[in-house]
């Protein structure tokens, strides 16, 4: 500086590999071979800018090439995912995506984070809980770090069977990795224990108050789907509606409705579930298959079959196609209905498997209907041929006793 000349050192900083991966070239600037200050010695020989006596720099041609290693196999991997993805997003092969896992794995292909997660996706939208537990073991083996997201896939994947046990193990071992719950996570939760333990879903509230954790749509819909009482059920409902207003949020909620007329139908309370079905028809919200066969529950549960079979007309007459749930759960009504009713109950069971012949709750249904109006021999033929089908036959002994009993 005293002789009004400038030397530029380039520092640690402009030498980092990710500037040096994007153009920075060391060749372009004329460095002195030696340069001290403060202890600190500078180089440049050859291609190589080292830092010596604090700290040494990689070379940059190997610190390139490590990098452009790691994008190849983030590539790699989003490929692999997308490729599940593509071939099981609307099938329950869950084998055969278990294989392509390993027919990738042994075509050199990398394996990472995306294409677990992709399959752990997949297997809890099957309810393939034990797959989801191999997908997640083999995930650990390979020393795939799993992240929050594959906490909540396989906490997902047993709160649809209500595997208690399941849901205590991997959320225990999230807390162990030191990964924070999130709303995802809590949802998984309640919809697993949430209906058996009535307790936890009021301590999951205040812990997410306390965590300061903001409560989405999904998991105020996981609050009142399950709600022990109506009380509860549109206390959540009046805390989401407050919540949507205060922030702006335009939302759907018709799933609400259909949410609170299905706890309704639990309580048996009809004209809770008729104001709440009016109100919705008054803030123009056009039901849907779930909100109208929501209401016709709450008529099967008391047994209150014409009233089912005129809010089913009332569906149809609204253009709105009714699925195998809501025949099934008109075949609820005809069974709670004094006396039984066969007939009605015979011709809606044929319109419902023309829509899914192995549809368990169409046949459960109808087999319910036979034990209600004790006819054991009707019973054993439908469990017959639903054996034939290959079809859960866990209830049918429950059912053809029950018929027996009536007879």
């Amino acid at each position: 500086p005293e002789r009004g000349l400038s030397i530029f050192l380039p520092s640690p900083s402009l030498c980092s590999p990710r500037v040096l991966s994007v153009g920075f070239d060391p060749r372009r600037y004329s460095i002195p071979k030696q340069i001290t200050n403060k202890g600190v010695h500078v180089s440049n020989k050859g291609n190589n800018m080292r830092r010596t006596g604090l700290r040494w720099f990689q070379s940059p041609s190997k610190e390139i090439k490590r990098i452009r290693e790691k994008e190849e196999a983030q590539r790699t991997d989003h490929d692999c995912a997308l490729l599940l993805k593509e071939r099981y997003e609307n099938s329950r092969d869950v084998g055969g995506l278990l294989k392509m896992m390993n027919t990738l794995r042994l075509q050199g292909k990398y394996v990472g984070s995306a294409t677990y997660n992709t399959a752990l996706r997949l297997c809890a939208k099957c309810k393939g809980l034990e797959q989801a537990g191999r997908v997640f073991s083999d995930m650990v083996r390979n020393k795939v770090a799993p992240s929050i997201v594959s906490y909540n896939h396989i906490l997902m994947a047993a709160a649809k069977l209500d595997r208690v046990n399941t849901i205590q193990e991997y959320y225990t071992k999230m807390l162990d990795a030191s990964i924070p719950p999130n709303a995802i996570t809590y949802t998984a939760i309640i919809h697993g224990l949430g209906s058996t333990d009535p307790t936890l879903t009021q301590n999951i509230w205040n812990t997410m108050q306390r965590d300061r954790i903001l409560p989405d749509e999904k998991l105020y819909l996981t609050f009142v789907r399950v709600s022990p009482n109506c009380g509860s059920a549109v206390a959540r409902f009046g805390q989401m509606e407050q919540f949507m207003a205060e922030r702006g949020f335009k939302w759907d909620k018709r799933p609400f409705y259909g949410a609170l007329l299905k706890v309704v139908g639990w309580n048996k309370n009809v004209a809770v579930a008729e104001e709440f079905f009016n109100k919705m028809l008054e803030e123009n919200l056009q039901p849907q298959t779930e909100q109208w066969t929501s209401l016709m529950s709450v008529y099967g549960a008391v047994g209150d079959l014409p009233a089912a079979l005129k809010t089913f007309e009332r569906m149809v007459s609204h253009d709105v196609h009714p699925s195998h749930v809501t025949h099934a759960t008109i075949l609820t009504a005809c069974s709670n209905a004094l006396p039984p009713n066969v007939p009605v109950a015979e011709k809606i069971f044929k319109q419902g498997v023309k829509l899914a012949p192995t549809s368990v709750p169409l046949w459960n249904g109808m087999l319910q209907v036979y034990a209600a109006a004790g006819m054991p021999s009707e019973a054993k033929q439908l469990a017959a041929a639903m054996g034939s089908k290959k079809m859960n036959t866990r209830k049918c002994g429950y059912y053809i006793d029950k018929a027996v009993e009536n007879a």
